[in-house]
């Protein structure tokens, strides 16, 4: 077992490492409103809304060839050369957008562009996430993997938080014309040299000891694939629905909210920007927390609990927003990111739980990987395009509690798992 102040400079720096990566990754999503104006026609309208969106959803296509190649990296070579892998392969489409001229420039190459490097940019994540869980699992100590594991997402959301704040910065001291032109090419140029100290702190870490012991012993699994998809469907089917609402209700809460309250309904964008934040930043504070709890015995309870409470309270809370109170609509922010928080905070654990250390890596990313193709990032771009062509606000509601429902099923039979 690690030494106690060797285990928390592993966490410290991985938790860096996995910011900087998020950083750059989050920056289009905070950028996307300024990218709807860049790279389609002014005429659009709110269709140009809807369709970065799209862009963004476009990107998740390539997860599932990316998490087939990191999990097999990650299951035969080791966590930590997934990891190192999959920083570099994220770094170039980030500095390539930098340079993409805009629509009035290049005309219908500039979206295409656009979407080309979401494919390339998104296939490194589908080895970011899974190796993370993985790796953080394994470098616990039994009684703390809850806790441990809710850092996953601990560097995620402070790089989303950063490229938040950096996009309400150059806005507000940059003029419309500079921020237009070049400011925002700043961002994606030095978000992508931010992934090259992700990698040299990945570069220090060690591997996990679980990874090593199976290694040394001569008991990798020469096709991890093969194997995980031939004696794993059922697991690996739990760990796509435990994913299903932490996953599509992450993306409903910070990413379709602010956009629809913006676009539709004629709001502050920065507004919704700075909620967002501060909601972020909130919800990392507990992730710790409830990891905590889930290591004293609770872990089954905190996720049936909040999944319950998210589909009982779903339809009330989205009803009283719908023509929209700013009050109640932090109230409805604020009760649904500290549900979402429990469950997202513990499907590390419950995900890592599923599997056997030689085809973790491998069973983890197709689980959770898949779900995210179906119910990721399609979800603000579908959530928005219906709501504004049918009229119809309460589709997020009916989408939140399907997502509580297909989470909670596998719960009711989920046991204490035996897998180191």
């Amino acid at each position: 077992m690690l030494a106690q102040p060797k285990l928390h400079h592993i966490v410290a720096t991985t938790i860096t490492a996995n910011t900087l990566a998020w950083y750059e990754f989050a920056l289009y999503l905070s950028f996307t409103p300024l990218f709807a104006k860049l790279f389609f026609p002014p005429e659009m309208g709110s269709a140009s809304i809807i369709n970065t969106l799209f862009i963004f959803a476009l990107g998740f296509l390539s997860r599932p060839l990316g998490t087939l190649f990191f999990s097999h990296i990650g299951d035969r070579l080791g966590r930590k050369v997934a990891l190192l892998l999959s920083i570099l392969f994220l770094t170039l489409p980030t500095f390539i957008i930098g340079f993409i001229p805009t629509y009035a420039q290049i005309g219908l190459a500039a979206p295409i562009l656009i979407a080309l490097m979401r494919l390339l940019q998104s296939f490194p994540v589908g080895g970011e996430f899974a190796g993370t869980m993985c790796y953080f699992f394994e470098i616990s100590p039994k009684h703390r993997r809850g806790l441990l594991g809710s850092f996953t997402f601990f560097g995620s959301q402070v790089g989303l938080t950063l490229s938040i704040v950096e996009f309400l910065l150059l806005e507000k001291f940059l003029s419309p014309e500079a921020f237009m032109s070049w400011g925002w090419r700043v961002s994606f140029i030095f978000g992508s040299l931010t992934g090259f100290t992700g990698w040299y702190l990945r570069h220090k870490l060690i591997e996990t000891p679980l990874f090593e012991t199976i290694k040394t012993e001569g008991k990798l699994s020469p096709r991890p694939i093969l194997e995980s998809l031939k004696e794993y469907k059922l697991p690996i089917f739990k760990a796509f629905l435990l994913s299903a609402l932490p996953l599509g209700g992450w993306y409903v809460l910070f990413i379709f909210f602010p956009l629809y309250f913006s676009e539709i309904l004629g709001t502050s964008l920065n507004e919704q920007l700075l909620l967002n934040a501060g909601l972020l930043l909130l919800s990392t504070l507990f992730l710790p927390l409830f990891g905590h709890l889930a290591d004293r015995s609770h872990k089954k309870s905190l996720l049936l609990g909040s999944g319950v409470a998210i589909f009982l309270l779903a339809y009330p809370l989205y009803t009283w927003v719908i023509h929209y109170s700013f009050t109640l609509f932090v109230i409805l922010q604020l009760t649904m990111n500290l549900l979402l928080t429990a469950q997202y905070a513990l499907l590390p654990l419950v995900l890592c739980e599923l599997f056997p250390i030689r085809v973790r890596y491998s069973c983890v990313g197709m689980g959770y990987n898949f779900c995210n193709l179906l119910f990721g990032g399609s979800t603000p771009a579908i959530a928005l395009s219906l709501s504004t062509k049918t009229g119809n606000l309460m589709g997020p509601t009916f989408f939140m509690m399907l997502m509580a429902l297909l989470s909670l099923s596998p719960l009711l039979s989920l046991k204490k798992q035996k897998n180191i």
